[in-house]
């Protein structure tokens, strides 16, 4: 009985890995535009909102497959989608690195959007069917951070190797490298524990599983079920305002802000951003262990947001939207951080809808997140080229950047209407 429950611990952790490693690579790209910018911008002779609709370019496809993503989730299951995903942004990341053009530039970066659109969701199908109810919140947390180093390598380590062998060559070895995780992940993920054999994870906890959770999944009732469930679209807009101002500002802007506010150099500015995504790396741990540990979700959601809101005040008022050089890391720090606070979003859209249809549940909370990442960044491109030239660069950024704090002041309204679940499922209370 050890020796069996060892071995299920030991191919639960394997499988892990392989699920970080993809999670690793469309955080990668998601924050990866940024750091880019400088040799885009020229290869291409791009102007702001080129360059901001090639980063959303990503986000638009990703949030339009979630649903998708979620119902092939649920229904093929996610060895075959996270491969499937993952071999296609390969071949769209070696597209990217070898366009000629601009078609081609934005075909690599529409491919590689939709490749790694069906991954996340398909994370959390498989974490749900390998991870107790109890450490739901605390994985998501930990699977955030260890996919948010991918966010980091998009940095600093990034700007490096491009200037070592170029940013074309860059991301052919990137692609490949992505091809290669694409086939470790059909290998080794096995979408359940009842695929290697072992009891299913309900067993571990004590219950049983429903009958009717081995019935096929009926898609239209399913989401319908989701759409007309009035607890998910709180935690819509939430994700849309809070993730819409992080990723604009990790993903696309935050380097040109410092570079150009500051005057400071692109190594600079991207350790800069690195800070962020390192806050947002702890952040996501401590902030879902808090919940667990509580079981609570809207408090934590309560607390931190407001002090994610306080740092966007800083960011745009602060001095005139130039904060002291000496508070910047630690505002971006704790940006990162409190950005963290709507990843607690997926965890209550598990609770609030049945276990059978997480995967279409949790996608549709997704979606709002990528819609939010997909809409500001081109909002923030149009002021930008239209004051350039005509307007000091930290009056322009405060300009900007004021659509992200309106973002996070909406999510922190929103939060107060989000349903408490207690850290358990509450569907079957309803």
């Amino acid at each position: 009985m050890k020796n069996k429950a060892r071995r299920f611990t030991t191919y639960r952790w394997t499988i892990y890995s392989i699920l970080v490693i993809a999670n690793m690579i469309s955080f990668f790209h998601r924050m990866s535009i940024g750091a880019t910018s400088k040799y885009l911008i020229s290869t291409f002779n791009m102007s702001s909102v080129t360059f901001a609709n090639l980063s959303s370019t990503y986000f638009y496809i990703y949030m339009i497959m979630q649903i998708p993503a979620g119902i092939l989730a649920d229904t093929i299951g996610p060895r075959k989608i996270i491969s499937t995903g993952t071999l296609l942004a390969g071949f769209g990341t070696i597209l990217f690195g070898i366009s000629a053009n601009i078609f081609q530039i934005f075909l690599g970066r529409l491919l590689i959007g939709l490749g790694v659109s069906v991954v996340y969701i398909s994370v959390l199908k498989t974490l749900s069917n390998w991870f107790k109810e109890s450490e739901f919140g605390g994985i998501i947390g930990l699977t955030a951070a260890l996919g948010n180093f991918g966010g980091i390598l998009a940095q600093t380590p990034l700007v490096l190797l491009m200037a070592a062998i170029t940013w074309r060559n860059s991301f052919i070895a990137i692609g490949i490298f992505t091809i290669l995780t694409s086939i470790l992940a059909y290998l080794i993920i096995r979408n359940s524990p009842s695929d290697m054999g072992f009891p299913p994870i309900e067993k571990s906890e004590g219950k049983e599983k429903n009958i009717d959770e081995e019935d096929k999944i009926n898609l239209w009732e399913s989401v319908k079920s989701v759409f007309s469930n009035k607890d998910i679209w709180p935690l819509f807009f939430i994700f849309a305002g809070f993730y819409g101002a992080f990723s604009s500002f990790v993903g696309t802007w935050g380097v040109a802000y410092i570079m150009e506010v500051y005057e400071l150099s692109i190594i600079a500015s991207t350790n800069s951003i690195t800070l962020v995504v390192l806050g947002h790396i702890i952040g996501a741990v401590v902030i879902g262990s808090i919940s667990d540990r509580m079981k609570k979700r809207k408090t934590p959601m309560r607390f931190f947001g407001f002090i994610y809101l306080l740092t966007w005040i800083a960011v745009v008022f602060w001095d005139g939207g130039k904060p002291p050089l000496e508070f910047l890391n630690i505002i971006l720090f704790t940006l990162g951080f409190t950005s963290a606070t709507f990843l607690l979003n997926l965890s209550i859209a598990k609770e609030v809808n049945p276990r059978k249809i997480v995967g279409i549940a949790t996608s549709m909370v997704n979606t709002g997140g990528f819609l939010g990442a997909a809409i500001l960044p081109p909002i923030l491109g149009i002021v930008i080229d239209k004051f350039k030239g005509s307007m000091a660069p930290i009056m322009i950024y405060q300009k900007a950047f004021i659509f992200c704090l309106m973002a996070v002041l909406i999510g922190n309204i929103l939060i107060q209407f989000i349903k408490e679940t207690n850290c358990k499922n509450v569907y079957a209370e309803k």
